[in-house]
Protein backbone atom coordinates (compact mmCIF):
# COMPACT_ATOMS: atom_id res chain seq x y z
CA UNK A 1 0.00 0.00 0.00
CA UNK A 2 1.20 3.49 -0.91
CA UNK A 3 1.39 5.24 2.49
CA UNK A 4 2.97 8.36 3.85
CA UNK A 5 3.21 7.36 7.34
CA UNK A 6 4.45 3.90 8.65
CA UNK A 7 3.03 0.68 7.74
CA UNK A 8 2.76 -2.13 10.41
CA UNK A 9 1.12 -5.31 9.40
CA UNK A 10 -0.44 -6.96 6.50
CA UNK A 11 -3.63 -7.91 4.71
CA UNK A 12 -4.64 -10.70 6.93
CA UNK A 13 -3.75 -7.93 9.84
CA UNK A 14 -5.70 -5.28 8.16
CA UNK A 15 -8.74 -8.23 7.44
CA UNK A 16 -8.88 -9.21 10.81
CA UNK A 17 -8.46 -5.40 12.31
CA UNK A 18 -11.23 -4.73 9.90
CA UNK A 19 -13.74 -7.65 10.94
CA UNK A 20 -13.14 -6.92 14.59
CA UNK A 21 -13.93 -3.09 13.73
CA UNK A 22 -16.85 -4.03 11.49
CA UNK A 23 -18.25 -6.64 13.61
CA UNK A 24 -18.00 -4.52 17.03
CA UNK A 25 -20.08 -1.45 15.26
CA UNK A 26 -22.69 -3.87 13.93
CA UNK A 27 -23.56 -5.69 16.98
CA UNK A 28 -23.67 -2.02 18.73
CA UNK A 29 -26.56 -0.81 15.97
CA UNK A 30 -28.15 -4.51 16.54
CA UNK A 31 -28.22 -4.38 20.47
CA UNK A 32 -29.57 -0.62 20.29
CA UNK A 33 -32.22 -1.78 17.65
CA UNK A 34 -33.05 -4.82 20.00
CA UNK A 35 -33.02 -2.71 22.96
CA UNK A 36 -36.00 -0.94 21.48
CA UNK A 37 -37.96 -4.35 20.60
CA UNK A 38 -37.10 -4.85 24.54
CA UNK A 39 -38.74 -1.77 25.48
CA UNK A 40 -41.39 -2.50 23.33
CA UNK A 41 -42.34 -6.33 24.53
CA UNK A 42 -41.90 -4.80 28.21
CA UNK A 43 -43.78 -1.55 28.17
CA UNK A 44 -46.34 -1.70 25.22
CA UNK A 45 -46.99 -5.38 25.21
CA UNK A 46 -46.64 -5.66 28.80
CA UNK A 47 -44.97 -8.98 28.69
CA UNK A 48 -44.13 -10.87 31.82
CA UNK A 49 -40.71 -12.12 32.56
CA UNK A 50 -40.87 -15.53 32.01
CA UNK A 51 -42.63 -15.18 28.44
CA UNK A 52 -39.97 -12.74 27.52
CA UNK A 53 -37.03 -14.71 28.72
CA UNK A 54 -38.08 -17.38 27.06
CA UNK A 55 -39.21 -16.28 23.43
CA UNK A 56 -38.15 -13.11 23.14
CA UNK A 57 -34.38 -12.69 25.30
CA UNK A 58 -32.76 -15.31 22.67
CA UNK A 59 -33.40 -13.10 19.79
CA UNK A 60 -32.48 -10.19 21.48
CA UNK A 61 -29.20 -11.88 21.67
CA UNK A 62 -28.44 -13.52 18.54
CA UNK A 63 -29.96 -10.96 16.31
CA UNK A 64 -27.08 -8.84 17.21
CA UNK A 65 -24.06 -11.75 17.03
CA UNK A 66 -25.09 -13.00 14.12
CA UNK A 67 -25.60 -9.96 12.33
CA UNK A 68 -21.94 -8.72 13.15
CA UNK A 69 -20.61 -12.03 11.94
CA UNK A 70 -21.90 -11.72 8.84
CA UNK A 71 -21.19 -8.01 8.03
CA UNK A 72 -17.87 -8.75 9.62
CA UNK A 73 -17.13 -12.01 7.27
CA UNK A 74 -18.57 -10.75 4.38
CA UNK A 75 -16.32 -8.10 2.95
CA UNK A 76 -13.17 -10.73 3.66
CA UNK A 77 -14.60 -12.87 0.90
CA UNK A 78 -14.40 -10.06 -1.64
CA UNK A 79 -11.12 -8.91 -0.12
CA UNK A 80 -12.93 -5.76 0.57
CA UNK A 81 -10.87 -4.88 3.89
CA UNK A 82 -8.53 -2.00 3.07
CA UNK A 83 -6.52 1.13 4.59
CA UNK A 84 -8.26 4.36 2.56
CA UNK A 85 -7.05 7.26 1.69
CA UNK A 86 -8.73 9.16 4.70
CA UNK A 87 -8.30 6.94 7.27
CA UNK A 88 -5.46 5.18 9.05
CA UNK A 89 -6.98 2.04 9.74
CA UNK A 90 -8.47 -0.87 7.66
CA UNK A 91 -12.20 -0.30 6.24
CA UNK A 92 -14.64 -2.04 4.45
CA UNK A 93 -13.49 -0.29 1.02
CA UNK A 94 -11.47 -1.28 -1.94
CA UNK A 95 -8.22 -0.37 -2.72
CA UNK A 96 -7.17 2.22 -4.20
CA UNK A 97 -10.57 3.76 -2.63
CA UNK A 98 -10.84 5.90 -5.86
CA UNK A 99 -11.64 3.36 -7.90
CA UNK A 100 -15.34 2.91 -6.58
CA UNK A 101 -16.63 6.01 -8.17
CA UNK A 102 -13.77 6.38 -10.84
CA UNK A 103 -13.72 4.55 -14.02
CA UNK A 104 -10.47 5.39 -15.24
CA UNK A 105 -8.59 4.38 -11.40
CA UNK A 106 -8.03 0.14 -11.32
CA UNK A 107 -8.94 -1.58 -8.38
CA UNK A 108 -6.29 -3.82 -6.95
CA UNK A 109 -8.33 -5.46 -4.02
CA UNK A 110 -11.68 -5.50 -3.66
CA UNK A 111 -14.23 -3.68 -6.86
CA UNK A 112 -16.88 -1.05 -6.71
CA UNK A 113 -19.38 -3.41 -7.65
CA UNK A 114 -18.38 -5.42 -4.16
CA UNK A 115 -18.29 -1.66 -2.46
CA UNK A 116 -21.78 -0.62 -3.80
CA UNK A 117 -23.18 -4.20 -2.81
CA UNK A 118 -21.50 -3.44 0.38
CA UNK A 119 -23.23 -0.04 0.69
CA UNK A 120 -26.47 -1.23 -0.27
CA UNK A 121 -26.73 -3.64 1.99
CA UNK A 122 -25.52 -1.25 5.03
CA UNK A 123 -28.17 1.03 4.19
CA UNK A 124 -30.91 -1.61 4.00
CA UNK A 125 -29.66 -2.14 7.46
CA UNK A 126 -29.56 0.94 8.75
CA UNK A 127 -33.50 1.95 7.60
CA UNK A 128 -34.60 -1.16 9.16
CA UNK A 129 -33.00 0.15 12.13
CA UNK A 130 -34.93 3.15 11.94
CA UNK A 131 -37.94 1.07 11.16
CA UNK A 132 -37.61 -0.96 14.48
CA UNK A 133 -36.77 2.15 16.55
CA UNK A 134 -39.61 4.24 14.99
CA UNK A 135 -41.98 1.55 15.51
CA UNK A 136 -41.33 0.61 19.05
CA UNK A 137 -41.45 4.03 19.85
CA UNK A 138 -44.77 4.38 18.73
CA UNK A 139 -45.99 1.96 20.30
CA UNK A 140 -43.86 2.59 23.90
CA UNK A 141 -46.04 6.03 23.38
CA UNK A 142 -49.22 4.93 22.71
CA UNK A 143 -49.37 2.67 25.78
CA UNK A 144 -48.45 5.34 27.98
CA UNK A 145 -50.77 7.90 26.52
CA UNK A 146 -54.42 5.04 26.49
CA UNK A 147 -52.93 4.03 29.97
CA UNK A 148 -53.00 8.00 31.15
CA UNK A 149 -56.56 8.20 29.63
CA UNK A 150 -57.95 5.15 31.00
CA UNK A 151 -56.25 6.60 34.77
CA UNK A 152 -58.29 9.70 34.05
CA UNK A 153 -61.42 7.75 33.01
CA UNK A 154 -61.56 5.57 36.24
CA UNK A 155 -60.70 8.59 38.72
CA UNK A 156 -63.77 10.39 37.11
CA UNK A 157 -65.72 7.29 37.32
CA UNK A 158 -65.67 6.15 40.92
CA UNK A 159 -64.69 9.72 42.51
CA UNK A 160 -63.34 8.88 45.52
CA UNK A 161 -64.76 5.60 45.70
CA UNK A 162 -61.67 3.31 45.65
CA UNK A 163 -59.53 5.73 46.27
CA UNK A 164 -56.59 3.44 47.96
CA UNK A 165 -56.59 0.94 45.11
CA UNK A 166 -56.72 4.27 42.95
CA UNK A 167 -53.58 5.35 44.19
CA UNK A 168 -51.71 2.19 43.52
CA UNK A 169 -52.59 2.04 39.81
CA UNK A 170 -51.19 5.75 39.59
CA UNK A 171 -48.13 4.79 41.15
CA UNK A 172 -47.53 2.10 39.01
CA UNK A 173 -48.21 4.49 36.16
CA UNK A 174 -45.59 6.80 37.23
CA UNK A 175 -42.97 4.12 37.36
CA UNK A 176 -44.35 2.95 33.47
CA UNK A 177 -43.81 6.42 32.63
CA UNK A 178 -40.24 6.85 34.02
CA UNK A 179 -38.93 3.75 31.91
CA UNK A 180 -40.71 5.40 28.84
CA UNK A 181 -38.76 8.69 29.36
CA UNK A 182 -35.30 6.05 29.61
CA UNK A 183 -36.74 4.40 26.53
CA UNK A 184 -37.41 7.41 24.81
CA UNK A 185 -33.66 8.87 25.60
CA UNK A 186 -31.93 5.84 24.57
CA UNK A 187 -33.72 5.73 21.47
CA UNK A 188 -32.48 9.90 20.55
CA UNK A 189 -29.07 8.89 21.30
CA UNK A 190 -29.47 5.72 19.28
CA UNK A 191 -30.80 8.23 16.56
CA UNK A 192 -28.15 10.40 16.92
CA UNK A 193 -25.38 7.81 16.86
CA UNK A 194 -26.82 6.56 13.32
CA UNK A 195 -27.55 9.69 11.36
CA UNK A 196 -24.26 10.32 10.34
CA UNK A 197 -23.40 7.40 8.47
CA UNK A 198 -27.15 6.84 7.01
CA UNK A 199 -26.64 10.63 5.80
CA UNK A 200 -22.82 9.41 4.40
CA UNK A 201 -24.43 6.37 2.68
CA UNK A 202 -26.82 8.83 1.12
CA UNK A 203 -24.65 10.82 -0.30
CA UNK A 204 -22.29 7.99 -1.30
CA UNK A 205 -24.08 8.17 -4.92
CA UNK A 206 -22.76 11.90 -5.12
CA UNK A 207 -26.40 13.08 -3.71
CA UNK A 208 -24.52 15.86 -1.44
CA UNK A 209 -21.40 18.06 -2.33
CA UNK A 210 -17.75 16.51 -1.16
CA UNK A 211 -17.49 19.60 2.00
CA UNK A 212 -21.27 18.25 3.13
CA UNK A 213 -20.04 14.84 3.07
CA UNK A 214 -16.35 15.98 4.82
CA UNK A 215 -18.78 17.31 7.61
CA UNK A 216 -20.76 13.80 7.81
CA UNK A 217 -18.03 11.99 7.75
CA UNK A 218 -16.31 14.09 11.19
CA UNK A 219 -19.57 13.89 13.18
CA UNK A 220 -19.39 9.85 12.05
CA UNK A 221 -16.01 9.99 13.71
CA UNK A 222 -17.28 11.97 17.19
CA UNK A 223 -20.45 10.55 17.63
CA UNK A 224 -20.12 6.68 16.84
CA UNK A 225 -17.49 6.27 19.59
CA UNK A 226 -19.83 8.25 21.63
CA UNK A 227 -22.58 5.56 21.82
CA UNK A 228 -21.58 4.06 24.59
CA UNK A 229 -21.37 7.04 26.80
CA UNK A 230 -24.76 8.55 26.05
CA UNK A 231 -26.01 5.09 27.17
CA UNK A 232 -23.88 5.61 30.55
CA UNK A 233 -24.72 8.93 30.42
CA UNK A 234 -29.16 8.06 30.42
CA UNK A 235 -28.64 4.84 32.60
CA UNK A 236 -26.87 7.06 35.69
CA UNK A 237 -29.49 10.03 35.21
CA UNK A 238 -32.33 7.21 35.31
CA UNK A 239 -30.95 6.07 38.78
CA UNK A 240 -30.48 9.50 39.92
CA UNK A 241 -34.27 9.88 39.08
CA UNK A 242 -35.77 7.11 40.56
CA UNK A 243 -32.99 7.83 44.28
CA UNK A 244 -34.44 11.28 44.29
CA UNK A 245 -38.25 10.03 43.61
CA UNK A 246 -38.16 9.13 47.47
CA UNK A 247 -35.63 11.11 48.77
CA UNK A 248 -36.31 14.64 47.20
CA UNK A 249 -34.11 16.66 49.95
CA UNK A 250 -30.90 14.71 48.33
CA UNK A 251 -28.68 16.63 46.10
CA UNK A 252 -28.00 15.20 42.37
CA UNK A 253 -24.46 15.09 43.99
CA UNK A 254 -25.01 13.70 46.77
CA UNK A 255 -26.91 11.07 44.64
CA UNK A 256 -24.21 10.39 42.63
CA UNK A 257 -21.43 10.44 45.10
CA UNK A 258 -24.16 7.37 46.92
CA UNK A 259 -24.12 5.81 43.60
CA UNK A 260 -20.31 5.07 43.08
CA UNK A 261 -19.81 4.36 46.37
CA UNK A 262 -22.35 2.57 48.85
CA UNK A 263 -24.53 -0.06 47.28
CA UNK A 264 -27.53 2.00 47.19
CA UNK A 265 -30.80 -0.33 45.77
CA UNK A 266 -33.38 1.96 43.53
CA UNK A 267 -36.96 2.54 44.49
CA UNK A 268 -37.55 1.27 40.90
CA UNK A 269 -34.97 -1.04 39.47
CA UNK A 270 -35.07 -3.66 35.98
CA UNK A 271 -34.61 -7.09 36.80
CA UNK A 272 -33.78 -9.11 33.50
CA UNK A 273 -36.87 -7.47 31.47
CA UNK A 274 -39.28 -6.96 33.60
CA UNK A 275 -40.07 -3.75 35.79
CA UNK A 276 -39.42 -4.63 39.78
CA UNK A 277 -40.95 -2.42 42.36
CA UNK A 278 -39.72 -2.43 45.89
CA UNK A 279 -41.98 -2.44 48.97
CA UNK A 280 -40.94 0.97 50.99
Amino acid sequence: YKWAGTRLGNTYTCNAQGFFATFGIACMFNYNAMLCVYYACAVAFTMCERDIKKYVEPIIHSVPVVGGVVNGFLPILYDMYNPGNKYAWCAPVPYPDACANQEDVECIRGSARANQQHNNFTSYLIMLFFLIIIASLVMVVWKVISTQRLMTHISKLYGKRGFKDMQKILKKHANTRAVLIQAVSYIAAFLLSLLPPLLMLIGAGGTFPPKTMAEFEKLSLVLLPLQGFFNCVIFISHKVYNYRRTHSDTSIRQVLRLLFTTSTHDPLFISRISIVEQDD
